[in-house]
Protein backbone atom coordinates (compact mmCIF):
# COMPACT_ATOMS: atom_id res chain seq x y z
CA UNK A 1 0.00 0.00 0.00
CA UNK A 2 1.38 3.36 -1.01
CA UNK A 3 -0.31 6.49 0.33
CA UNK A 4 0.94 9.50 -1.68
CA UNK A 5 2.69 12.29 0.19
CA UNK A 6 0.95 14.91 -1.92
CA UNK A 7 -2.12 16.74 -0.66
CA UNK A 8 -5.69 16.30 -1.81
CA UNK A 9 -8.38 18.96 -1.54
CA UNK A 10 -12.08 19.34 -2.19
CA UNK A 11 -12.27 22.95 -3.34
CA UNK A 12 -9.97 24.50 -0.69
CA UNK A 13 -10.64 22.00 2.11
CA UNK A 14 -7.82 19.52 2.67
CA UNK A 15 -8.89 15.88 2.82
CA UNK A 16 -6.98 13.29 4.84
CA UNK A 17 -5.69 10.27 2.95
CA UNK A 18 -6.55 8.09 5.91
CA UNK A 19 -10.23 8.98 5.53
CA UNK A 20 -10.09 8.03 1.85
CA UNK A 21 -8.34 4.77 2.72
CA UNK A 22 -11.06 3.86 5.21
CA UNK A 23 -13.75 4.50 2.57
CA UNK A 24 -15.54 7.05 4.69
CA UNK A 25 -18.30 9.14 3.15
CA UNK A 26 -16.24 12.27 3.48
CA UNK A 27 -18.52 14.88 1.92
CA UNK A 28 -22.12 15.14 0.84
CA UNK A 29 -21.09 15.27 -2.79
CA UNK A 30 -21.47 12.36 -5.23
CA UNK A 31 -18.81 13.91 -7.47
CA UNK A 32 -16.25 14.16 -4.68
CA UNK A 33 -17.01 10.71 -3.34
CA UNK A 34 -16.71 9.08 -6.78
CA UNK A 35 -13.24 10.62 -7.00
CA UNK A 36 -12.38 9.44 -3.49
CA UNK A 37 -13.62 5.93 -4.37
CA UNK A 38 -11.20 5.76 -7.32
CA UNK A 39 -8.33 7.06 -5.17
CA UNK A 40 -9.09 4.48 -2.47
CA UNK A 41 -8.84 1.69 -5.02
CA UNK A 42 -5.65 3.19 -6.40
CA UNK A 43 -3.75 3.49 -3.15
CA UNK A 44 -4.78 -0.01 -2.04
CA UNK A 45 -3.26 -1.48 -5.21
CA UNK A 46 -6.35 -2.28 -7.29
CA UNK A 47 -5.22 -3.79 -10.59
CA UNK A 48 -8.39 -3.52 -12.70
CA UNK A 49 -10.79 -0.61 -13.18
CA UNK A 50 -14.15 -0.34 -14.91
CA UNK A 51 -14.63 2.54 -17.34
CA UNK A 52 -17.91 3.83 -18.77
CA UNK A 53 -18.08 5.15 -22.34
CA UNK A 54 -20.07 8.35 -22.80
CA UNK A 55 -22.58 7.05 -25.33
CA UNK A 56 -22.34 10.19 -27.47
CA UNK A 57 -21.95 8.19 -30.70
CA UNK A 58 -23.42 4.85 -29.75
CA UNK A 59 -24.76 2.74 -26.93
CA UNK A 60 -22.84 3.29 -23.67
CA UNK A 61 -20.72 0.33 -22.62
CA UNK A 62 -18.34 -0.66 -19.88
CA UNK A 63 -14.66 -1.43 -20.39
CA UNK A 64 -12.17 -3.07 -18.04
CA UNK A 65 -8.66 -1.60 -18.08
CA UNK A 66 -5.62 -2.44 -16.03
CA UNK A 67 -3.60 -0.34 -13.67
CA UNK A 68 -0.62 -0.69 -16.00
CA UNK A 69 -2.64 0.73 -18.90
CA UNK A 70 -3.74 3.74 -16.87
CA UNK A 71 -0.16 4.35 -15.75
CA UNK A 72 1.12 4.06 -19.34
CA UNK A 73 -1.42 6.60 -20.60
CA UNK A 74 -0.71 8.99 -17.71
CA UNK A 75 3.03 8.67 -18.24
CA UNK A 76 2.68 9.38 -21.96
CA UNK A 77 0.70 12.56 -21.36
CA UNK A 78 2.99 13.66 -18.55
CA UNK A 79 6.07 13.27 -20.70
CA UNK A 80 4.46 15.18 -23.58
CA UNK A 81 3.39 18.06 -21.32
CA UNK A 82 6.45 17.93 -19.04
CA UNK A 83 4.40 17.43 -15.88
CA UNK A 84 6.37 17.45 -12.62
CA UNK A 85 6.00 16.36 -9.01
CA UNK A 86 4.40 18.77 -6.52
CA UNK A 87 2.51 20.67 -9.21
CA UNK A 88 -1.11 21.65 -8.49
CA UNK A 89 -3.76 19.98 -10.69
CA UNK A 90 -7.49 20.71 -10.75
CA UNK A 91 -10.13 18.02 -11.34
CA UNK A 92 -13.15 19.92 -12.72
CA UNK A 93 -14.75 16.98 -14.56
CA UNK A 94 -16.66 13.94 -13.35
CA UNK A 95 -14.49 11.12 -12.02
CA UNK A 96 -17.03 8.65 -13.38
CA UNK A 97 -15.64 9.05 -16.91
CA UNK A 98 -12.24 8.70 -18.50
CA UNK A 99 -11.27 12.41 -18.57
CA UNK A 100 -11.74 12.77 -14.82
CA UNK A 101 -10.25 9.38 -14.01
CA UNK A 102 -7.12 10.23 -15.96
CA UNK A 103 -6.68 13.56 -14.15
CA UNK A 104 -6.61 11.59 -10.88
CA UNK A 105 -4.29 8.96 -12.35
CA UNK A 106 -1.86 11.59 -13.62
CA UNK A 107 -1.82 13.21 -10.19
CA UNK A 108 -0.90 9.85 -8.64
CA UNK A 109 1.68 8.90 -11.25
CA UNK A 110 3.32 12.32 -11.30
CA UNK A 111 2.91 12.91 -7.54
CA UNK A 112 0.92 16.10 -7.88
CA UNK A 113 -1.35 17.92 -5.44
CA UNK A 114 -4.93 17.41 -6.62
CA UNK A 115 -7.87 19.78 -6.11
CA UNK A 116 -11.35 18.38 -6.69
CA UNK A 117 -14.36 20.57 -7.41
CA UNK A 118 -17.85 19.68 -8.54
CA UNK A 119 -18.19 19.94 -12.33
CA UNK A 120 -19.82 23.21 -13.38
CA UNK A 121 -19.65 25.74 -16.19
CA UNK A 122 -17.39 27.87 -13.95
CA UNK A 123 -14.74 25.55 -12.46
CA UNK A 124 -13.20 28.43 -10.48
CA UNK A 125 -16.31 29.45 -8.56
CA UNK A 126 -15.20 27.72 -5.33
CA UNK A 127 -11.71 29.19 -5.29
CA UNK A 128 -10.27 32.53 -4.33
CA UNK A 129 -9.28 35.00 -7.04
CA UNK A 130 -5.62 34.36 -6.30
CA UNK A 131 -5.70 30.55 -6.56
CA UNK A 132 -3.65 29.27 -9.50
CA UNK A 133 -2.98 25.79 -10.85
CA UNK A 134 -0.43 24.11 -13.06
CA UNK A 135 -2.72 21.75 -14.92
CA UNK A 136 -6.40 21.13 -15.75
CA UNK A 137 -8.65 19.39 -18.27
CA UNK A 138 -11.79 21.30 -19.35
CA UNK A 139 -14.59 21.05 -21.88
CA UNK A 140 -15.33 23.89 -24.36
CA UNK A 141 -18.40 25.07 -22.43
CA UNK A 142 -16.28 25.69 -19.33
CA UNK A 143 -13.74 27.63 -21.37
CA UNK A 144 -16.47 29.71 -23.01
CA UNK A 145 -18.12 30.47 -19.66
CA UNK A 146 -14.85 31.64 -18.11
CA UNK A 147 -13.99 33.90 -21.04
CA UNK A 148 -17.50 35.40 -21.19
CA UNK A 149 -17.56 36.09 -17.44
CA UNK A 150 -13.98 37.13 -16.72
CA UNK A 151 -12.14 37.63 -20.00
CA UNK A 152 -9.41 35.69 -21.73
CA UNK A 153 -6.84 36.53 -19.04
CA UNK A 154 -8.59 34.27 -16.53
CA UNK A 155 -7.20 31.23 -18.38
CA UNK A 156 -3.75 32.28 -17.19
CA UNK A 157 -4.68 30.86 -13.79
CA UNK A 158 -3.60 27.53 -15.31
CA UNK A 159 -0.20 26.95 -16.90
CA UNK A 160 -1.39 24.03 -19.02
CA UNK A 161 -4.95 23.31 -20.18
CA UNK A 162 -6.31 20.28 -22.00
CA UNK A 163 -9.59 20.75 -23.91
CA UNK A 164 -11.74 17.81 -24.98
CA UNK A 165 -15.15 16.23 -24.73
CA UNK A 166 -16.73 18.18 -27.60
CA UNK A 167 -15.68 19.99 -30.79
CA UNK A 168 -14.29 23.49 -30.31
CA UNK A 169 -16.02 26.22 -32.33
CA UNK A 170 -13.91 28.28 -34.72
CA UNK A 171 -14.77 31.48 -32.88
CA UNK A 172 -13.73 30.13 -29.49
CA UNK A 173 -10.59 28.57 -30.93
CA UNK A 174 -9.57 31.93 -32.40
CA UNK A 175 -9.96 33.60 -29.00
CA UNK A 176 -7.95 30.91 -27.24
CA UNK A 177 -4.99 31.24 -29.58
CA UNK A 178 -4.18 34.55 -27.86
CA UNK A 179 -4.18 33.09 -24.33
CA UNK A 180 -1.00 33.12 -22.25
CA UNK A 181 -1.39 29.53 -21.06
CA UNK A 182 -0.28 26.48 -23.03
CA UNK A 183 -3.58 25.10 -24.31
CA UNK A 184 -4.00 21.80 -26.13
CA UNK A 185 -6.89 20.25 -28.00
CA UNK A 186 -7.07 16.52 -27.34
CA UNK A 187 -8.00 13.59 -29.52
CA UNK A 188 -8.95 10.33 -27.88
CA UNK A 189 -11.74 8.29 -26.35
CA UNK A 190 -12.44 5.89 -23.52
CA UNK A 191 -11.34 2.97 -25.70
CA UNK A 192 -7.89 4.52 -26.14
CA UNK A 193 -7.67 5.29 -22.41
CA UNK A 194 -7.78 9.06 -22.87
CA UNK A 195 -6.11 11.07 -25.60
CA UNK A 196 -3.55 9.72 -28.04
CA UNK A 197 -2.91 12.99 -29.90
CA UNK A 198 -2.62 16.67 -29.03
CA UNK A 199 -2.78 19.97 -30.90
CA UNK A 200 -1.20 23.01 -29.26
CA UNK A 201 -3.34 26.06 -30.06
CA UNK A 202 -1.82 28.81 -27.87
CA UNK A 203 1.57 29.98 -26.64
CA UNK A 204 4.76 29.23 -28.52
CA UNK A 205 4.99 26.60 -31.26
CA UNK A 206 1.28 26.49 -32.07
CA UNK A 207 0.14 23.64 -34.29
CA UNK A 208 -2.36 23.44 -37.14
CA UNK A 209 -2.99 19.71 -36.79
CA UNK A 210 -3.11 16.92 -34.21
CA UNK A 211 0.16 15.11 -33.50
CA UNK A 212 0.24 11.63 -31.93
CA UNK A 213 1.93 11.08 -28.58
CA UNK A 214 5.20 9.10 -28.64
CA UNK A 215 4.65 5.42 -29.38
CA UNK A 216 1.22 5.93 -30.98
CA UNK A 217 0.92 4.57 -34.54
CA UNK A 218 -1.79 5.89 -36.85
CA UNK A 219 -3.19 4.67 -40.16
CA UNK A 220 -6.47 4.80 -42.14
CA UNK A 221 -8.89 2.24 -43.49
CA UNK A 222 -10.46 2.35 -46.95
CA UNK A 223 -13.04 4.85 -45.75
CA UNK A 224 -10.37 7.25 -44.44
CA UNK A 225 -11.29 6.45 -40.85
CA UNK A 226 -8.46 6.60 -38.34
CA UNK A 227 -6.89 3.44 -36.90
CA UNK A 228 -4.86 3.60 -33.70
CA UNK A 229 -2.18 1.36 -32.24
CA UNK A 230 -0.74 2.08 -28.81
CA UNK A 231 1.86 0.08 -26.79
CA UNK A 232 -0.57 -0.20 -23.87
CA UNK A 233 -3.60 -1.34 -25.93
CA UNK A 234 -4.06 -5.04 -26.63
CA UNK A 235 -5.78 -4.46 -29.98
CA UNK A 236 -5.83 -1.90 -32.75
CA UNK A 237 -8.67 0.60 -32.38
CA UNK A 238 -10.72 1.28 -35.50
CA UNK A 239 -12.50 4.61 -35.12
CA UNK A 240 -15.35 6.19 -37.06
CA UNK A 241 -13.44 9.47 -37.34
CA UNK A 242 -12.72 10.56 -40.90
CA UNK A 243 -9.29 12.23 -41.05
CA UNK A 244 -6.71 13.62 -43.44
CA UNK A 245 -3.51 11.84 -42.44
CA UNK A 246 -0.12 13.37 -43.31
CA UNK A 247 3.27 11.71 -43.83
CA UNK A 248 4.55 12.97 -40.46
CA UNK A 249 1.62 11.12 -38.78
CA UNK A 250 -0.18 14.37 -37.95
CA UNK A 251 -3.82 14.59 -38.97
CA UNK A 252 -6.84 16.82 -39.44
CA UNK A 253 -10.18 15.64 -38.08
CA UNK A 254 -12.89 16.00 -40.74
CA UNK A 255 -15.91 14.47 -39.02
CA UNK A 256 -17.65 11.28 -37.96
CA UNK A 257 -18.28 8.63 -40.60
CA UNK A 258 -21.54 7.72 -38.86
CA UNK A 259 -22.70 11.34 -39.26
CA UNK A 260 -21.96 11.49 -43.01
CA UNK A 261 -24.99 12.45 -45.08
CA UNK A 262 -25.59 11.22 -48.64
CA UNK A 263 -27.74 13.84 -50.30
CA UNK A 264 -28.31 13.48 -54.03
CA UNK A 265 -25.27 11.22 -54.30
CA UNK A 266 -22.95 13.72 -52.60
CA UNK A 267 -21.33 12.74 -49.32
CA UNK A 268 -21.44 15.61 -46.85
CA UNK A 269 -19.78 16.03 -43.45
CA UNK A 270 -22.26 17.98 -41.29
CA UNK A 271 -19.42 19.23 -39.07
CA UNK A 272 -18.03 21.15 -42.07
CA UNK A 273 -21.35 22.95 -42.59
CA UNK A 274 -21.65 23.70 -38.87
CA UNK A 275 -18.27 25.45 -38.93
CA UNK A 276 -19.25 27.53 -41.97
CA UNK A 277 -22.49 28.86 -40.46
CA UNK A 278 -21.17 29.38 -36.94
CA UNK A 279 -20.82 33.16 -37.24
CA UNK A 280 -24.37 33.54 -38.55
CA UNK A 281 -25.85 31.58 -35.65
CA UNK A 282 -23.65 33.18 -32.98
CA UNK A 283 -24.84 36.61 -34.15
CA UNK A 284 -28.37 35.44 -33.30
CA UNK A 285 -27.23 34.18 -29.87
CA UNK A 286 -27.68 30.57 -31.00
CA UNK A 287 -25.04 28.48 -29.26
CA UNK A 288 -26.30 24.91 -29.63
CA UNK A 289 -27.14 23.49 -33.04
CA UNK A 290 -26.19 20.78 -35.48
CA UNK A 291 -26.78 19.69 -39.06
CA UNK A 292 -28.39 16.33 -39.79
CA UNK A 293 -30.68 14.74 -42.36
CA UNK A 294 -34.13 13.23 -42.84
CA UNK A 295 -35.20 10.69 -45.47
CA UNK A 296 -36.20 12.23 -48.80
CA UNK A 297 -37.69 10.49 -51.85
CA UNK A 298 -35.76 12.58 -54.36
CA UNK A 299 -32.41 13.18 -52.63
CA UNK A 300 -32.24 10.08 -50.47
CA UNK A 301 -31.45 12.33 -47.51
CA UNK A 302 -32.23 16.02 -47.17
CA UNK A 303 -30.16 18.32 -44.99
CA UNK A 304 -31.79 19.93 -41.97
CA UNK A 305 -30.57 22.31 -39.29
CA UNK A 306 -31.57 21.68 -35.67
CA UNK A 307 -31.41 24.52 -33.13
CA UNK A 308 -31.83 24.40 -29.37
CA UNK A 309 -33.73 27.51 -28.31
CA UNK A 310 -36.80 28.78 -26.50
CA UNK A 311 -36.75 32.04 -28.46
CA UNK A 312 -38.74 32.95 -31.55
CA UNK A 313 -36.51 32.68 -34.63
CA UNK A 314 -37.38 33.60 -38.20
CA UNK A 315 -36.47 30.40 -40.00
CA UNK A 316 -37.19 31.91 -43.42
CA UNK A 317 -34.69 34.72 -42.84
CA UNK A 318 -32.14 32.34 -41.33
CA UNK A 319 -32.40 29.93 -44.26
CA UNK A 320 -31.73 32.83 -46.63
CA UNK A 321 -28.65 33.90 -44.65
CA UNK A 322 -27.32 30.36 -44.63
CA UNK A 323 -28.01 30.00 -48.36
CA UNK A 324 -25.80 33.01 -49.07
CA UNK A 325 -22.92 31.40 -47.15
CA UNK A 326 -23.02 27.79 -48.33
CA UNK A 327 -22.71 26.08 -51.72
CA UNK A 328 -26.08 24.77 -53.00
CA UNK A 329 -25.49 21.12 -52.07
CA UNK A 330 -24.77 22.09 -48.45
CA UNK A 331 -27.91 24.16 -47.92
CA UNK A 332 -30.30 22.86 -45.24
CA UNK A 333 -33.81 22.42 -46.61
CA UNK A 334 -35.56 22.92 -43.27
CA UNK A 335 -34.88 24.25 -39.78
CA UNK A 336 -36.23 22.61 -36.63
CA UNK A 337 -36.20 24.48 -33.33
CA UNK A 338 -36.35 22.39 -30.16
CA UNK A 339 -36.48 23.69 -26.58
CA UNK A 340 -34.09 20.98 -25.39
CA UNK A 341 -31.65 18.64 -27.14
CA UNK A 342 -31.00 15.15 -25.86
CA UNK A 343 -27.70 14.62 -24.04
CA UNK A 344 -25.75 11.72 -22.60
CA UNK A 345 -25.29 11.18 -18.86
CA UNK A 346 -22.11 13.26 -18.82
CA UNK A 347 -23.64 16.13 -20.79
CA UNK A 348 -22.50 15.44 -24.35
CA UNK A 349 -24.86 16.20 -27.21
CA UNK A 350 -26.65 13.07 -28.43
CA UNK A 351 -27.35 13.76 -32.09
CA UNK A 352 -29.19 10.54 -32.83
CA UNK A 353 -31.59 10.83 -29.88
CA UNK A 354 -32.24 14.50 -30.70
CA UNK A 355 -32.92 13.68 -34.35
CA UNK A 356 -35.37 11.01 -33.22
CA UNK A 357 -37.39 13.76 -31.54
CA UNK A 358 -37.82 15.42 -34.93
CA UNK A 359 -38.72 12.15 -36.61
CA UNK A 360 -41.36 11.40 -34.01
CA UNK A 361 -42.69 14.94 -34.17
CA UNK A 362 -42.79 14.80 -37.95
Amino acid sequence: MNIPAQNIFFNQQQIEWQDILQQKKILDSPYANSAFSFLQKWITGEQKFELQTSGSTGKPKKLIVTREQLIASASSTGNALQLKANQHALLALSAQYIAGIMMLTRAMVWQQHIYITEPSNNPLQNFSDHQTFDFVALVPLQIQTLIDAFGLHTLSRWKKILIGGAPLSNLLKEKITHAESDIYLTYGMTETISHVALQKISGKNKQERFYPLPGIQLSKNDNNCLRIRAPYLADEIQTNDVVKLYEDASFEWLGRADFVINSGGIKIHPEEIENKIENILRALAIDTYFVSALPDEKLGEKLILLIESNESISTTHLLQQVKETLPPYQNPKEIYILPHFKRTENGKLNRKATLDLVKVGG
